[in-house]
């Protein structure tokens, strides 16, 4: 019985264990088995959309502007800035066509480049995508040659150039002051050569330029007054302009007398259109209508030569003062 009993036992745990197994097999084959699927993420950005506005070009600008005088042979850098809508600027000498309206004159190459090839003027401009510069006006000139012998030709350079009158005096508004350039030639030579000069005003609120070197005081102020031509260095004076003058002479007199052999002194006042005045009697050029009957010094004073009439007067700036006429008489005669 009891025998039977440890064989029911027996079973039943080899049952208990077999179920054991089976479990633990199924459920590792479960987790083996098993796949893992991912979820697809869709991430969805949203963006205020912002449009991008490319500026576009809206002129051109060369310089230099105006540009020194070339003479044949030379050649002169132009360069061309761009200026676009939203206000930057940008070099793009290297992008523009550029252009030579006479190249027998002046020829330009693709970098700006210009050449002067004989006399005369040419305009350049640059272009690019559709938008033209203003054109820039070269003038070319000959170099200057003098035949030394007759069978020898001798080309002269231009060494420097001289400005006059340096330093220039104060310039009344309204008046005008005449610059010279003088050129100074390897050889030794000089020539006037005012009308060859580019001539510029640094401030033209105070006093402009022609191209002749004719300033015209316009109003207060102080300006550089500079002359230019190509392969020189620049040269440049300073000018003053003053408020408008009038020149009233002293002893205020209209007329007087004096003796042959005698002397006398005059003073001129600068008065001004601010109110100011100054003695300018060393300034001003003084003059004597008939020097046969009387001079006068630049400093005023006179000395009576013979008998006869004279007209004194005071310049200064353009601006002349009232004749002074002087009655010189002999020496025996009572002067009044």
């Amino acid at each position: 019985m009891k025998r039977k009993q440890l064989r029911v036992i027996s079973y039943c745990l080899a049952m208990w264990l077999v179920a054991v197994l089976v479990l633990v097999t199924v459920s590792c084959s479960s987790k083996s088995s098993s796949t893992t699927v991912p979820v697809a993420t869709t991430t969805i950005l949203t963006s205020t959309s912002t449009a991008v506005t490319t500026p576009t070009l809206s002129s051109i600008a060369i310089a230099p502007n105006p540009p020194a005088r070339l003479t044949t042979g030379a050649t002169q850098q132009f360069t061309a800035t761009g200026h676009y809508s939203d206000g930057s600027t940008n070099n793009m000498s290297s992008q523009v066509t550029w252009d030579s309206d006479s190249p027998g004159i002046s020829t330009i190459s693709a970098a700006g480049l210009a050449t002067g090839i004989t006399a005369g003027n040419a305009d350049i401009t640059a272009t690019l995508s559709g938008v033209t510069s203003p054109s820039v006006s070269l003038t070319v000139v000959a170099p200057i040659t003098t035949t030394t012998t007759t069978t020898t030709t001798t080309t002269v350079t231009l060494s420097s150039i001289t400005i006059a009158p340096n330093p220039p005096p104060s310039l009344t508004m309204g008046s005008t002051q005449q610059f010279t350039a003088t050129g100074n030639y390897s050889d030794g030579s000089t020539k006037d050569i005012s009308s060859q000069i580019t001539w510029t005003s640094s401030n033209s609120a105070a006093a402009t330029i022609s191209s002749t070197g004719l300033t015209n005081g316009v109003s207060v102020g102080i300006t550089n007054i500079t002359a230019t031509i190509s392969g020189l260095p620049t040269l440049s004076v300073k000018l003053q302009v003053i408020p408008k003058l009038s020149i009233t002479l002293s002893p205020s007199v209209a007329t007087f007398n004096l003796a042959v052999g005698f002397t006398r002194q005059l003073t001129a006042t600068g008065n001004y259109s601010d109110g100011s005045t100054n003695d300018i009697s060393s300034q001003v050029t003084w003059s004597s209508s008939n020097t046969g009957v009387a001079t006068i010094s630049s400093a005023g004073l006179i000395t009576s030569i013979a008998p006869g009439i004279s007209q004194i007067a005071a310049s200064l700036s353009g601006v002349t003062s009232a004749n002074v006429i002087l009655t010189v008489l002999p020496l025996s005669t009572t002067v009044h």
